[in-house]
């Protein structure tokens, strides 16, 4: 996976972790080297797909030597505990929205009012109108232009119901 990937996925939920340990400033501090040793250490890696480990070890890393350098001994224990893998099934579920909004009338409102407002599809389908099969279809079809317009944008791979990873794809799908 290419850092340029990595960055977005990462950038959020590194701070979140480094600012419970470290000052804000430090924190965005340690996420750009963590970032761009990263970047250095990529072409060296022979298994690109630990690259996501090494910018979180050496994010954790440098907290730590910041911490060493301003608190007493005994203080860092917390720090040596794992940081923890980003979730990114969350980062994905941030883009829908966006994505529900490219969506084409019907479909928009019936994947919205089910899927981000939470009706169920029988109140929408009393909302609209519609028969409660007619509903499901609506929103089975939103769902799936859905899908492809998120697969148009980047590589998704699911596993037992969440993603597991994601690859943004260059292919100007305008995402």
């Amino acid at each position: 996976m290419r850092i340029e990937s990595l960055e977005p996925l990462l950038r959020g939920p590194m701070l979140g972790w480094l600012k419970k340990r470290v000052p804000a400033s430090v924190a965005e501090d340690i996420v750009q080297e963590a970032l761009l040793r990263g970047w250095q250490a990529a072409p060296k890696l022979r298994d690109p797909a630990k690259l996501q480990s090494v910018i979180w070890s050496t994010a954790r890393n440098l907290s730590v030597d910041y911490l060493r350098a301003q608190r007493p001994a005994g203080a860092l224990e917390e720090l040596y505990e794992a940081p923890p893998e980003p979730d990114v099934s969350a980062v994905v579920a941030s883009w829908l929205p966006g994505f529900v909004e490219m969506l084409e009338e019907p479909y928009r409102t019936a994947v919205k009012r089910v899927d981000l407002e939470g009706i169920t599809q029988a109140q929408l389908a009393d909302e609209l109108g519609l028969s409660k099969s007619g509903a499901r279809s609506r929103v089975q079809r939103g769902r799936a232009q859905l899908h492809d317009l998120l697969q148009a944008c980047c590589e998704v791979h699911f596993a037992q119901d969440a993603v597991q990873h994601v690859a943004p794809r260059k292919c100007g799908a305008g995402c």
